[in-house]
């Protein structure tokens, strides 16, 4: 999940534009960290404006656990559930300077489950505010994000990435393959071992994990702004958290971690 941090297509000083998307993602990866072992089906629209020489964006995201998880499996709504399991809202500038884009923004996570048996209720909920640059006039596009909690876990959480388009298939209709490197590294939002209640996103300072994808970006229809993304990722845990994918206490951690995303998405201007 990339929330606010979607390249979307440009758009014109004072123009408007709409789009949604819904991926399916089995399982549920949040910043290294196995959230659901099961299918997940993730929905998610926003808004545009073109704004100042930027794009200012608005959108919701939301999590769909698609079918009750058995009791080794892990779910963010507890064993034997299935529903909605968290929704978010986010909303972001981007302008450029230069060569390198800009952007700023905010998400606020929440967690609707409300049950002894779910992982995260309603006292997980948390904003963050984030910023990032983008290098886009190279071959390789370099970017570099930093999320500040500012609420619940608080401390900083920081992601560096490189995307690069590999080939597009010339006849018919478009494809285009991308990959991407990605590192994520926890400063701050680590486990206190003298606060062993306290909120932590991950067990210790430092690198999380590492994730490679490769995407395949398909164009059914040319003449219709719709397109169809298949991504699958090969990640390697470093953090001790982002290495569980059980919650069982014996359970062997695992070290590297496969999953797969497929995506529909689409968007049109307004004017």
């Amino acid at each position: 999940m990339a929330l606010g941090l979607t390249i979307f297509p440009a758009i014109g000083i004072a123009q408007v534009s709409v789009g949604a998307s819904v991926s399916l993602a089995t399982p549920y990866v949040w910043r290294g960290l196995t959230r659901s072992n099961g299918w997940n089906v993730q929905p998610e629209a926003f808004l545009a404006v073109g704004i100042s020489h930027g794009i200012l964006t608005a959108g919701g995201w939301a999590n769909l656990e698609a079918g009750a998880d058995s009791p080794g499996n892990l779910s963010d709504l507890g064993s034997d559930r299935a529903g909605f399991s968290e929704a978010d809202y986010w909303i972001q500038y981007a302008r450029p300077l230069g060569e390198i884009e800009a952007t700023v923004g905010a998400i606020r996570y929440t967690f609707p489950a409300n049950t002894p048996s779910a992982a995260r209720q309603s006292d997980d909920n948390t904003t963050e505010v984030y910023g990032a640059l983008q290098l886009s006039s190279t071959y390789l596009v370099p970017r570099l994000t930093a999320y500040f909690d500012v609420e619940r876990v608080r401390g900083a959480y920081l992601e560096g990435a490189v995307t690069v388009p590999l080939l597009a298939y010339p006849f018919g209709n478009p494809v285009v393959f991308y990959a991407s490197a990605l590192a994520g590294y926890n400063l701050g939002q680590e486990q206190n071992p003298d606060r062993p209640k306290q909120n932590a996103n991950f067990k210790n300072d430092g690198f999380t994990h590492f994730d490679f994808s490769l995407r395949a970006t398909i164009r059914p229809v040319k003449s219709l702004p719709f397109s169809m993304n298949i991504e699958p990722h090969w990640q390697f845990k470093v953090d001790e958290f982002t290495q569980r994918t059980s919650p069982e206490p014996g359970d062997r951690e695992r070290h590297v971690q496969f999953w797969l995303g497929v995506s529909l998405s689409s968007g049109i201007g307004l004017r």
